[in-house]
């Protein structure tokens, strides 16, 4: 967890920051499908909650935060925590009560031996085992950073740091999993920049991206066949506070919020294809720590002290600016309140991306620390509290609407040209970009291309993301439909496609499908209604010896007219015997050769059946309150259209 740093240390990084700048590289991406859980949890992270736990936590709620992070501070030889430690620690957990408590666990002089690991991996046990309401633990911070974890080379010049961090998550990751099942393990919280120079004049460190593609390299050279952590932890600082959020940066020595595809990209490099689960196989993102800084008000002039030594501090509030034309990404924003609203919104919209902390909620009154709070230093509201609680409601109603973040164009102007039978009706769109450019990157359009309306169990999300005429490859497109977001990347043709994990019940379903830009490319997006409708068609089973198949026997009569279904389902499954009690969907598909079925079980479960069937054998597929059972194979069941 970042504690404010002396002086000297603020300056290194700055320092550190500007060379990190100085160096441009393309950002990597990936071509893979991922689903994030729905909703965000945005939280606040500062250890005043141990210090003043009763102002911190009535304003956090207050807030609508949902989460508090707070940080302990371990030195070698330490396997418990101390009373005053405890003490400390106990007195944020009360104050927290129901919320979520993530503890971080770091120190400045880190766990290097086998010894020391063992020590630290007992504290952070301790610390669990002490307090049960904490199942969230951050291990160490800032790993790639020398402020934190001192030698990032060796002395042949050679990466040192994430191999000694490897090593600890490995240790940690098995005792804590040992001491509670479905402990979240957090890692690697990593600083948004370093400079890869183990020459360095100060400050040597690891990029984002080098710390974790070493990481992934030691863990693939231990052949180990478990994970290290169970959330990707970091602190996508933006490198001015002026900075707007989505801005993408050359260099891939920085990964911001603008950056998601780079920090995707590199996990998916470190660790695809082994244990250690990525994005695209559900790993969740936590940013666990961002702020922009304030210029105090000329009425708190007096609360302040000594000097700002991070570029680019707000005002509050000063207005904010209208939202279209957007502004563009190189522009300076121009208040901490505007910031904070674009910022958590982007972060809400982002495929992977399931919590946000806030750094600091009152701010510190040297100006050397962190003024990103939204009370100014004595206690008293600043004029971005509101914009700040505002935007939280947004996220915690879940009422962001992806498709109008700031930096992309749209119009809710409807389209003039006549639309084919059955085609997709368009709610609002982004993809409808203005004819110019507004921040000189070239405009994108998202364009619906799966069918609509579509039979039960056949609904199938698709664009096709284009710039001009021709489409763009390798960018991912993020399809959020009842609170779900499910990711793809576009194919060599521009077009990104999802077969969704469970069926859409008839009706009509909105999606959204959102293109959040890049460098080059502004973003876009389309939102449609998508129209689930049952069939008209029957399935059945015939004689008894037909029923019959491994694994179980089927019983099936099922009739519908398009609009209501009718019969009778029995299924055994070994010793299990699933019995409906109405049926509600029925979809075939256009050869008669599969059909999906649902309803309710005789005690309210959600029922669902597929049925293949393929040169007069069937299987039989089937899931009762979200559980699949065992298939049933070499059934006769017939499937017919009308």
């Amino acid at each position: 967890m970042r504690r404010p740093c002396p002086a000297v240390a603020r300056q290194a990084v700055f320092r550190t920051l500007l060379l990190a700048l100085a160096v441009a590289a393309a950002g990597l991406v990936t071509s893979s499908t991922a689903t994030a859980a729905p909703g965000m949890i945005v939280g606040l992270t500062d250890d005043a909650l141990e210090a003043r736990p009763v102002e911190i936590a009535s304003a956090a709620r207050d807030l609508g935060l949902r989460a508090f992070a707070v940080s302990v501070v371990w030195s070698p030889g330490d396997s418990t925590l101390s009373p005053a430690a405890a003490g400390s620690l106990g007195t944020a957990v009360a104050a927290a009560g129901s919320d979520r408590i993530v503890v971080a666990a770091y120190g400045y002089a880190p766990p290097e031996t086998p010894s020391e690991r063992d020590q630290y991996c007992s504290y952070v046990r301790d610390i669990v085992t002490r307090f049960p309401q904490v199942h969230d633990v951050v291990i160490w911070n800032e790993p790639n950073l020398s402020a934190f974890w001192l030698h990032q080379f060796d002395a042949s010049a050679a990466s040192r740091a994430p191999g000694m961090y490897e090593a600890l998550l490995e240790r940690c990751y098995d005792v804590l999993h040992a001491a509670r099942p479905g402990m979240n393990v957090i890692a690697p919280a990593t600083s948004p920049w370093g400079n890869d120079d183990p020459f360095a004049r100060s400050n040597v460190s690891h990029s984002p991206t080098s710390f974790i593609l070493e990481l992934g390299r030691a863990y693939r050279a231990g052949g180990r066949t478990k994970p290290i952590f169970d959330t990707l932890g970091h602190h996508p600082y933006p490198t001015t506070s002026t900075e707007r959020p989505w801005l993408p940066h050359s260099s891939d020595r920085v990964i911001s919020t603008g950056d998601l595809d780079r920090l995707v990209g590199t996990v998916e490099q470190a660790f695809g294809g082994t244990p250690q689960p990525t994005p695209a196989r559900g790993l969740p993102i936590w940013y666990l720590e961002s702020g922009y800084q304030t210029v105090p008000d000329a009425s708190k002039n007096g609360l302040y002290y000594g000097t700002e030594n991070w570029p680019g501090p707000l005002p509050a509030a000063a207005g904010g600016e209208p939202s279209q034309p957007p502004p563009p990404a190189e522009s300076a924003a121009p208040d901490q309140a505007t910031q904070l609203v674009d910022s958590i919104r982007l972060a809400y919209c982002q495929p992977h991306v399931q919590a946000v902390f806030n750094f600091l909620l009152r701010d510190e009154a040297d100006l050397a620390g962190w003024q990103s709070g939204v009370l100014w230093a004595d206690g008293t509201r600043k004029g971005s509290y509101e914009a700040m609680r505002s935007v939280v409601a947004e996220v915690n109603n879940r009422s962001v609407d992806c498709t109008r973040l700031k930096g992309m164009t749209w119009s809710d102007a409807p389209a003039k040209a006549a639309k084919a039978p059955g085609a997709a009706t368009p709610v609002a769109s982004a993809s409808r970009a203005r004819d110019r450019n507004v921040d000189g990157r070239s405009r994108s359009r998202v364009v619906w291309t799966a069918r609509n309306p579509t039979p039960f169990g056949y609904a199938r999300l698709a664009v096709r993301l284009r710039t001009g005429s021709r489409p763009l490859a390798r960018r991912y497109v993020s399809f959020s439909i009842g609170g779900a977001v499910v990711v793809a990347s576009t194919d060599r043709g521009g077009r990104a496609a999802v077969k969704l994990p469970s069926p859409l019940l008839p009706g009509a379903h909105v999606v959204s499908a959102t293109f959040a830009g890049d460098k080059t490319h502004q973003p876009a997006a389309v939102k449609v209604l998508v129209r689930v409708v049952n069939s008209r068609g029957t399935m059945a089973t015939g004689s008894v010896r037909q029923q019959q198949g491994s694994r179980g026997r089927a019983e099936l009569s099922v009739r519908s007219n398009g609009r209501t279904v009718e019969g009778s389902l029995v299924v055994r499954v070994r010793s299990r015997t699933v019995t409906a009690r109405r049926l509600d969907a029925f979809g075939v598909d256009s050869r008669a050769t599969s059909a999906w079925l649902a309803g309710r079980t005789v005690d309210g479960s959600r029922l669902i059946v597929n049925v293949v069937t393929h040169r007069g054998r069937s299987v039989v597929r089937l899931w009762v309150g979200g559980t699949q059972l065992p298939s049933i194979r070499g059934l006769r069941v017939r499937v017919s259209r009308k």
